[in-house]
């Protein structure tokens, strides 16, 4: 079993730290997958979430949709369960 946390991103690196030190204090009974959806972000935040493991995905501002970029994040995780 794995948990994902899927993450939509856009200039989210004033936050990032503090979430994913979050996410890994977290105890959970199963490994957890961080897959974020990054949509033209220029202020570092797909270095950010990499050096942290997450696995990212680029996608163009254009083609970002808040229910659309979620199924995308959605259909290539790899858990059981699913965290937005």
């Amino acid at each position: 079993m794995t948990y994902s946390v899927l993450l939509p991103v856009r200039e989210g690196a004033a936050t990032q730290p503090a979430l994913l030190a979050a996410l890994r204090a977290q105890k959970a009974a199963a490994p957890l997958e961080i897959l974020s959806a990054d949509s033209g972000s220029r202020d570092g935040s797909p270095e950010i979430l990499r050096r942290a493991g997450a696995r990212v995905i680029e996608i163009a501002p254009a083609d970002f949709s808040h229910g659309g970029t979620r199924n995308l994040l959605a259909s290539q995780s790899r858990g059981e369960f699913l965290f937005l």
